[in-house]
Formats: structure tokens, C-alpha cells, sequence
């Protein structure tokens, strides 16, 4: 049973075990770091999405197209039903969330351009795919 708890949340499974529990919970990979929300997260997200290949270039693509038009119909929806105040602002708490776990690298030009900002993010994607199928 620790095994299996160990396996979905990330907890490391020798804490689990330990009767007297002294010390808090550590993460699964690395003993030496605290059992956190991001650390159960992150085990989540991979148990729940996991892919075969760690950057697959076009599944993430297709995910942010995915995104795209979930956040333009989510904002016709609100805009019609007279709550886009509660929308401009659930999405600017969520893109600071984003912004503070993944800071702003600068590399994709600011701008308003859609197309300009996908070309921009499908290269730099298969740059780094690139590195990576070098690098193994």
C-alpha cells in the first residue's frame, strides 16, 4: 500500500513506513527534499498525462491550440452571460500562477500577433527538441 501511495503522490515511501514519524515527509526522487503541493502535483500530472517522450513537440502544440480556443470561447461565453469582469480576472490570477512557477524568459517577442507568437514558440520547441534527441 505505501508502494502504490508513494507511486501517485510522490511521498517517499520510507517515510510512509517509519512507525515513530519523527522527521516531516520527504519527496519519493529525493529524500533530501520536503514533501510539498508542487511535488504531489508534478506526480500527479505525470501519472495522469504521462507520455512516452518527455517533450513530444506537437502534443504540446496541440494542447496550447486546445487552450487557445477554450479561452476565447470561455471569454464569448462570459462577455454573453455579463461576466467578464469574473473571467479578465480568474485569468489574470491564472497567468500569474503560470508566471511565478515558470518566469518570463523573454524569448517569444511580446505581441499581439497569434500566428507570429505559435511560429515563434514552434521553433524554439523544436530547438530544444533538437538539443534533447542530441543529448540521448
Amino acid at each position: 500500500m505505501a508502494e502504490k501511495i508513494a507511486l501517485h503522490t510522490g511521498i517517499n515511501d520510507a517515510w510512509l513506513l517509519d512507525p515513530k514519524r519523527e522527521l516531516p515527509p520527504t519527496c519519493e526522487r529525493d529524500p533530501r527534499r520536503p514533501y510539498s503541493k508542487d511535488v504531489f502535483d508534478m506526480r500527479r500530472a505525470e501519472v495522469l498525462a504521462a507520455r512516452s517522450k518527455p517533450l513530444d513537440v506537437r502534443a504540446i502544440q496541440n494542447f496550447l491550440a486546445v487552450a487557445y480556443r477554450q479561452l476565447n470561447d470561455a471569454g464569448v461565453q462570459a462577455y454573453d452571460t455579463n461576466k467578464i469582469i469574473y473571467f479578465n480576472f480568474f485569468l489574470r490570477e491564472f497567468l500569474e500562477k503560470l508566471e511565478q512557477r515558470w518566469p518570463d524568459s523573454g524569448r517569444i517577442n511580446k505581441s499581439m500577433d497569434v500566428a507570429q507568437i505559435a511560429t515563434e514558440a514552434a521553433a524554439l520547441f523544436e530547438n530544444i527538441r533538437q538539443t534533447r534527441v542530441v543529448q540521448s
